[in-house]
């Protein structure tokens, strides 16, 4: 079989210049045949001849010399059959297969030179198939790593399950399970006696709710001293109170009208007329002090329970305190025409209730 290199090589001597010293034998035929350069001597001036080779020779047959020798050594590197003498059409049998490059990097080396595919020469050799880098695996999260990470997502809420303000508070405006309005006023008390407060209803949702409309379902008539807040004695938050505090828990015609409005407009379905243990309110009337300022419109709506409880055995204002609540109970309960319909008709409780500064608990009156 012809080697390429050795007929390229041998067409390339019909461009290389003659010179005197020229290539006798070149073997084109054989892949591992030496290539031997001969220099031929002119017969004429022999010792001006030989002076002339010694200068000129090597700078002409360098090219050719390099160029032989690169020709020897490619010849010994193994080549594919190409079929005919100048490359005609491969010969099927002798086709070698794709290769892919092994594992082993000196394999891989020696599969370099074949870059022909089925033997058919390509303007471009195979890409060899590098083994893969190894991968490191990826990062999991521990066992016990992942409980944080859950606590994490459901204190502060993933962005798949955070919620619009305006959802939240559609949420939280779904009626909550019934529970009967005097029921929870003393559980929350319970819990504010025992300082076990849970404070409901007071969040950034319950306040955005509350925006649109209120509903509350106890309405609360207490006293204005400082120490008895329904809202705290109570443990209530924002919009579960419709609170009325006025000095000594009475009644009178724009409480009458703040009750009214609660009770029929906004449906509140109770009513808690709140007094308390030692009211300075009801001292002041019992002492009989000269009122000053309007302070006399107030001691004419406590001298009637003030006069019942001058009557009864005991302490005059611990008494008076709980004639008063009664008797503001009895004028709601009568009151024409709003809450009086209300009463009858079912949709509304009125009661009485007395607050103990000392222990904090609230005693709901008969």
């Amino acid at each position: 079989m012809a080697n390429p290199v050795g007929f390229f090589f041998c067409s390339l001597g019909s461009v290389v210049p003659k010179t005197r010293a020229t290539a006798r034998q070149v073997n084109c035929g054989s892949p591992n045949t030496d290539i031997s350069l001969v220099a031929t001597n002119a017969p004429h001036d022999t010792q001006s001849e030989d002076a002339r080779l010694n200068t000129r020779t090597p700078r002409r047959l360098a090219p050719a010399m390099t160029l032989a020798l690169i020709a020897a050594t490619l010849s010994l590197t193994p080549w594919p059959a190409l079929g005919g003498e100048h490359g005609g059409a491969p010969a099927q049998e002798h086709a070698p297969a794709p290769t892919i490059a092994p594992a082993s990097e000196e394999s891989a080396a020696k599969q370099q030179a074949v870059s022909w595919n089925d033997g058919k020469p390509q303007s471009k050799p195979e890409v060899l198939i590098k083994p893969a880098a190894k991968m490191e695996p990826k990062a999991e999260i521990k066992p016990e790593a992942k409980p944080a990470l859950a606590s994490m997502t459901k204190a502060g809420e993933s962005e798949k399950d955070a919620k619009s303000p305006a959802v939240a508070a559609e949420e939280h405006a779904k009626p909550a399970p019934v529970v009967d309005p005097l029921s929870r006023l003393i559980e929350g008390n319970k819990r504010f006696v025992a300082m076990n407060l849970t404070h409901p209803d007071q969040t950034a949702t319950q306040r955005l709710r509350l925006s649109a409309s209120q509903k509350p379902f106890a309405i609360v008539l207490g006293c204005s001293d400082s120490r008895v807040p329904p809202e705290l004695v109570f443990d209530q938050g924002l919009g579960d109170l419709f609170v009325i505090r006025v000095a000594g828990n009475v009644v009178d015609p724009i409480v009458l009208a703040s009750i009214e409005y609660a009770a029929g407009h906004l449906g509140s379905p109770l009513i808690v007329v709140l007094g308390h243990e030692r009211c300075g309110a009801v001292h002041a009337t019992a002492v009989g002090d000269e009122p000053h300022g309007h302070l006399g419109s107030l001691v004419e709506l406590l001298q009637p329970a003030v006069t019942e409880a001058k009557s009864l055995t005991g302490d005059v204002v611990e008494n008076a305190v709980r004639i008063n609540v009664k008797r503001m109970v009895t004028s709601l309960r009568t009151s024409k025409p709003v809450l009086a319909e209300l009463v009858e008709a079912g949709k509304l409780k009125i009661v009485g209730a007395r607050y103990d500064l000392d222990t904090g608990e609230v005693e709901i009156m008969p």
